[in-house]
């Protein structure tokens, strides 16, 4: 009967070791996120920041996973005001954009 008990107990405790290994990646997002701050929120309300605080920023989120849409919009808004080129920023930040099916927004950062 006790092996039954803890079967069971192991069994509730499953679903609880998959949303944990699930929100692992979230969790990285946050914390770079947070090392970034206050210069992402200067770069997100256009506030203009001295050239290294730009690269500091994009440098930070470059590791970011690629599944994370506004880490990789704000990376390569960063990289870009840093003064990095265009083009490979812009191809990154289209397949993370593509692998969400998520429609760039207004298409003015995307032109070519």
């Amino acid at each position: 009967m006790a092996s039954v008990i803890w079967v069971f107990r192991i069994g509730l405790l499953i679903p609880a070791v998959v949303i944990a290994l699930v929100a692992l990646p979230h969790l990285d997002t946050g914390l770079l996120l947070e090392r970034a701050f206050p210069a992402s929120a200067y770069i997100q309300t256009n506030t203009p920041l001295p050239v290294a605080s730009y690269r500091e920023v994009a440098g930070l989120l470059a590791s970011a996973p690629n599944r994370d849409a506004e880490s990789a919009l704000l990376q390569a808004e960063a990289a870009i005001d840093a003064g990095q080129p265009r083009q490979p920023i812009i191809t990154k930040v289209g397949d993370v954009l593509s692998v969400l099916r998520f429609p760039p927004a207004g298409g003015l950062f995307w032109r070519r």
